[in-house]
């Protein structure tokens, strides 16, 4: 049974038999290249990491791409910036990010070797910036191209005219090497925003990735090391290296770091400071720096979560009980660390890694960045991992999509690859994308593109970056009803806690209307109305009103019952036939996984 929450209308659900394992289209996308408009964005040379946020305050999403030579090479990339024209992504790289401080650099036009990129307000004026974090700098090279960058929003000329991105080489400090204390590059493939020190601005944290071009993966001698960083905003979006005054010398050796999370994962209110290494000392493993609650904004506690050859990281609740989880991408195979609470000492109790669940085979290893999203908007995060390795080359492997099926409390979520066939053919990870379409991807976005209030998906491959549309699902119109008038109940599919709306349409202004819910479709003419009634016998019937424009919207959340019903509706509309029928639809409630 479900409750509709605007009027306590219980709707009952008929016993349906479990659906079949494979073909579960629980999410479906189109390709939608009219949502692009761009030059090339990745390929085989243009290795790319995605970051997005409404930059010009225009309510819409824009989308950055920080690029640079893939397989750890150290060739520079220009970067893009894609703002978002009425639900089209287009590229203004040199009208909005190509101002810069620095007297011959063009902002994102100027070729850096940035390989990983955020947006974040850096100086709390309200307007998203962009930092980002170069891999292979090089200590002969110009501190605009060996250090990382922070683009600052210049925000509107108060028009309403957006003014765009500018370079401001001062925000970053100079870094400087911890034993030798001279000047050195930044080997950084990581980069995190949050605030750790509690003062409300957002800190970053960089990832050391330890080698050079000549060198890939890893080992830089200690006098050139730039290790791992934490750099302290002081309001204004200007930085201070912290990071002797706020981590341990053993929190910030790293070797192949690519990713790096601030989040508050003990659940005390502050930010920690999650990373991967694969080759750090001691070992590859997954780290947590535990913010002090004595001495906010210092890390005293250092814990290893997970000891194997983690490639990647990614932060978000998984399983529903509040709690931080995270996402490992592995050399071998890909799964979740869960969040169990606290032990004694305050520090995290995780799971061993719990492996994702297929319907045939399994991952093909050697993953690298990881995304949580709601995919399919039923309140429960998915899981999207890129296959392209930063070390190894080739792209024979895959973008694998994990489907959240949910979880009873405090255990793991079943997040399982749904597919469509047991053998070769048909569509993977969801309707509309198949293997093909998958292979060698670099990074992935989530986000509304178009503005139609559903998630998009843009999938950066070495086959160039692709744009899919997300198609709302609704339920089987089983027709009559008047002209014009137009009932759907589309959404989520509706299985327990998935959300969808009933939508009437084209009725009566201001009228009121009567929902029938039947347990079956049983259609009879009805003299006095003088139409055909589809919901018969209706075992439930409540009373609204639609609003000035004939329409009515009803927000509906899948029951833990599987089963059938059938809604219509009666809009009152005066003498002679006393009402208006909407269409009849066949809701398919798919209850608890």
């Amino acid at each position: 049974m479900q409750i509709l929450p605007t009027s306590g209308l219980i709707l009952a659900a008929a016993a349906l038999p479990a659906s079949a394992q494979l073909n579960d289209t629980w999410l479906e996308y189109a390709p939608d290249p009219s949502l692009l408009s761009s030059p090339v964005i990745s390929d085989a040379t243009l290795e790319t990491d995605l970051a997005w946020g409404d930059l010009d305050q225009n309510g819409l999403t824009d989308l950055v791409v920080a690029r640079v030579q893939p397989i750890m090479a150290s060739g520079k990339r220009t970067n893009l910036l894609l703002m978002n024209e009425g639900g089209v992504l287009t590229d203004r790289t040199t009208l909005y990010a190509s101002a810069s401080d620095v007297p011959g650099d063009a902002g994102f036009d100027t070729p850096t070797a940035d390989r990983d990129v955020v947006v974040v307000d850096v100086n709390g004026d309200g307007w998203l910036d962009v930092v980002t974090s170069v891999g292979f700098g090089l200590v002969a090279e110009a501190k605009a191209l060996s250090h990382p960058r922070v683009y600052i929003n210049l925000g509107d000329d108060g028009s309403g005219n957006w003014l765009g991105l500018r370079y401001e080489e001062a925000r970053i400090p100079v870094l400087i090497n911890f034993v030798s204390g001279n000047p050195v590059a930044a080997r950084f493939n990581a980069v995190a925003a949050g605030d750790v020190n509690g003062d409300g601005f957002a800190d970053l944290s960089f990832g050391d990735h330890d080698a050079s071009s000549s060198s890939p993966f890893g080992g830089e001698p200690a006098n050139f090391d730039t290790d791992d960083r934490l750099f302290i905003n002081d309001g204004n979006g200007f930085f201070t290296d912290a990071t002797m005054t706020s981590l341990t010398p053993g929190m910030i050796a790293s070797n192949f770091c690519n990713s790096t999370v601030i989040a508050d994962f003990d659940g005390d209110g502050d930010g920690d400071i999650a990373k991967q290494t694969n080759g750090a000392p001691g070992g590859a493993a997954v780290t947590i720096r535990y913010n002090d609650d004595s001495a906010v904004g210092t890390f005293t506690s250092l814990q290893t979560a997970y000891v194997a050859s983690a490639y990647n990281i990614s932060a978000g609740d998984l399983n529903g009980d509040g709690r931080l989880d995270i996402v490992v991408s592995e050399n071998g195979n890909d799964g979740v660390l869960y969040n169990s609470g606290n032990d004694g000492a305050g520090e995290v109790i995780w799971s061993p890694l719990q492996a994702f669940d297929f319907l045939v085979g399994g991952d093909d290893s050697f993953a690298s960045n990881s995304l949580v999203a709601d995919l399919d908007g039923d309140s429960r995060n998915d899981v999207l991992i890129a296959d392209v390795d930063p070390q190894i080359s080739g792209f024979n492997r895959r973008l694998h999509i994990y489907h959240n099926r949910g979880n009873t409390p405090s255990t793991a979520a079943l997040l399982r690859e749904e597919r469509e066939l047991s053998g070769a053919g048909g569509w993977i990870g969801a309707v509309g994308l198949t293997e093909n379409d998958l292979k060698g991807t670099h990074d992935v976005a989530v986000f509304d593109i178009d503005g139609d209030g559903l998630d998009d998906l843009l999938v950066s491959r070495n086959a160039g970056t692709q744009a899919y549309r997300r198609i709302e699902h609704c339920q089987t119109n089983l027709g009559f009803g008047a002209p014009g008038v137009l009932l759907e109940v589309c959404g989520s599919k509706l299985g327990a806690g998935e959300p969808a709306t009933v939508r009437l349409s084209g009725a009566p202004a201001s009228s009121p209307a009567v929902m029938l819910v039947s347990l079956s479709a049983f259609p009879i003419f009805i003299d006095v109305i003088q139409d055909t009634v589809v919901a018969f016998p209706p075992v439930l019937q409540d009373v609204y009103v639609t609003d000035f424009t004939g329409a009515l919207n009803l927000p509906l959340v899948g029951p833990n019952a599987a089963g059938t019903v059938v809604v219509q509706f009666l809009i009152a509309n005066g003498m002679p036939t006393l009402f208006t029928t909407s269409n009849a639809v066949q809701v398919d409630f798919l209850g608890t996984n």
